[in-house]
């Protein structure tokens, strides 16, 4: 039985998964000063850069992680998915920090594929 290779059955599960997320927190953020078309906007870009930068770190940490249990494999992309989500908590972003850090961790967590990791 073959199977697809891990990262893009990955990044087909990730991607959709951040898409709920930034819709959801764009719903539940408020939208202040800024028109709906500009919030849009400025939510887009942030969007593609956490979905960029997180699958950047999932491709590394598919090519650099062969060995261990698949628990410490996921521990491993929950901290390093929190790292694209960071700059949101700065920029004070309340409810989007919290539904995004959120989405990143459930991905990790229960969504992510299992990854083939090598006998140790």
């Amino acid at each position: 039985m073959t199977h697809a290779p891990w990262f893009p059955r990955c990044a087909a599960r990730y991607v959709p998964v951040c898409v709920i997320g930034w819709f959801l927190a764009m719903a539940l953020t408020p939208r202040g000063a800024l028109s709906f078309g500009e919030q849009l906007a400025d939510g887009v870009n942030l969007m593609l850069f956490v979905a960029a930068v997180s699958l950047f770190l999932l491709l590394l940490l598919g090519l650099l992680k062969r060995y261990g249990t698949p628990g410490g494999f996921r521990t491993a992309a929950v901290f390093l998915l929190l790292m694209p989500v960071l700059p949101l908590a700065l920029g004070g972003g309340g409810a989007l920090f919290g539904i995004m850090l959120l989405t990143q961790v459930v991905f990790a967590t229960a969504l992510m594929p299992k990854p083939e990791l090598l006998a140790v």
